[in-house]
């Protein structure tokens, strides 16, 4: 039965009258309904006046067939105008103010047709693929999504069988982005821009509510890998092997204390990620960060204004690691963080850095300020980082402090990066020592900079204390 969902008739209503379209939904269906419904008889005209074809009306009553259709016509307007209000309020000075947002359009397999998300009303498997390159790709113009733009594909793939192939495997509707998300299209001129402001960002939701997936790159648990027939040849063990070790390790990362992926892991993986847009990789960071707010997508903004307006909605413990852990100031307008061109050419601190301290870069919106409220030595002697050093390893140095009693003490330190610290005299801006309950941290973290005037600092590297014992003399 479902296999024959998947080629229903492309012809348009204009070949039926009402009697003959509701016969044909009727035997699909297996309902009796009939013209005496006032309200579905106004449905089936306004349809038959659209010239939809009869997929795309299937879509669009199937969700309701087995309901009371006496007002069907007014649960359709209702739910229309709720999903338009939900995403004109979802946007507010140019942010995304909730991450809960369900996708515009869905494919239901059923009728082979893409349909509004506020008739399915049900999360899709989502379908996630690699892009070919341009040569490798083809427009297709197909009665799925209504001739409404053109769809890039490969040039070996075919939608129908992607639909039966997702039916076969239970799917009912799905998500795929060149079917669901609207394509740059000369009969639409710039609708696409302004959908895009919204859809881009929130992409993420679409796979984290999923139902199941054809995948091979994403991390939901609940994952399908498609496109196998059975045959060794086609899908290699050694392959699947190295799909699941990859994903496993995305899987853990994923989440770490409620906050999303740890920022350096995300930068470090979408390095590796190329997009037919370069801006696309900022706005693919929001999802896998967990922003409270998402800034809106603009295709034509640069990589590092999508950036500068990404950092300023971390978190602030993100927003801390990029202070205290980044080897080098930034060489863009925020020299406290690195700029988009170093976070994707550029060495990043390993993961484990960010065990056993805590610190905070945190933002004021009215004036774009940011700031870090931490211990500050504002006159304290450097040494030992002075050469840079050939590998990414362990460098041992020495802090040098007077306290106001005049006494000097000198302490273990290490930069765990290659890049020289100049020997000399500089301001430090610190993380806590403590926790949150007031307990000794097991590391400390060291800002290396110049104080300016007016409460500015300009960060040059940092270090870090060599061990707890380190720390607590420190703060004695």
């Amino acid at each position: 039965m479902r296999l024959k969902y998947a080629s229903l008739p492309k012809v348009t209503l204009s070949a039926f009258t009402e009697t003959g379209l509701l016969e044909k939904l009727n035997t699909i269906l297996g309902t009796s309904y009939t013209l005496e419904i006032p309200s579905l008889s106004s449905l089936l005209d306004a349809y038959i006046l659209k010239d939809y074809d009869f997929g795309t009306v299937f879509s669009r009553l199937r969700p309701f067939c087995y309901n009371d259709f006496t007002d069907i016509q007014d649960q359709l307007q209702s739910c229309e105008v709720w999903d338009r209000q939900m995403r004109q309020d979802v946007l507010v000075n140019n942010k995304i103010v909730s991450r809960l947002l369900p996708p515009r359009r869905v494919w239901d397999l059923y009728s082979n047709r893409v349909t509004p998300w506020w008739v399915a009303r049900q999360y899709p498997s989502a379908i996630s693929h690699a892009w070919m390159e341009k040569e490798d790709r083809m427009d297709v113009q197909t009665p799925i999504n209504g001739y409404e733009w053109p769809v890039p594909l490969p040039k070996d793939a075919n939608l129908n069988l992607i639909c039966i192939e997702m039916l076969n495997l239970g799917a009912e509707y799905v998500w795929l982005d060149v079917l669901c998300l609207r394509q740059v299209s000369e009969q639409s001129d710039d609708l696409h821009l302004d959908e895009w402001k919204l859809d881009v960002p929130t992409i993420g939701r679409v796979y984290r509510m999923a139902h199941g997936r054809l995948t091979l790159q994403e991390i939901q648990h609940r994952m399908i890998i498609g496109g196998e027939v059975g045959d060794d040849n086609i899908m290699e063990k050694e392959m699947q092997a190295r799909i699941e070790n990859q994903l496993s390790w995305l899987r853990e990362n994923s989440r770490v204390g409620g906050l999303g992926m740890p920022v350096f892991i995300a930068l470090s993986e979408m390095q590796k990620r190329v997009s037919t847009n370069p801006v696309d990789k900022v706005a693919g960071l929001s999802y896998l960060l967990w922003t409270a707010e998402i800034p809106t997508y603009y295709a034509s903004q640069s990589q590092e204004e999508a950036w500068k307006a990404l950092a300023d909605e971390m978190n602030m413990a993100y927003r801390g690691y990029m202070f205290f852990l980044y080897p080098k100031a930034g060489n863009g307008k925020k020299r406290w963080r690195p700029s988009w061109k170093q976070a994707m050419t550029e060495a990043l601190p390993p993961p484990q850095l960010t065990n056993g301290w805590a610190g905070f870069v945190l933002r004021t919106k009215d004036n774009d300020a940011d700031w870090c409220d931490g211990p500050c030595i504002e006159s304290a002697y450097v040494r030992g980082f002075g050469d840079e050093s050939p590998e990414e390893k362990r460098r041992l140095g020495e802090l040098l402090v007077e306290d106001t009693m005049g006494g000097k003490y000198t302490f273990k330190v290490f930069a765990a990066h290659k890049y020289l610290i100049p020997e000399g005299l500089y301001t430090l801006v610190g993380s806590s020592p403590c926790d949150f309950q007031g307990k000794l941290q097991e590391q400390q973290c060291w800002v290396v900079g110049e104080r300016l005037p007016g409460g500015m600092f300009k960060k040059v590297s940092v270090f870090m204390m060599a061990n707890k014992n380190e720390v607590k003399r420190l703060h004695e």
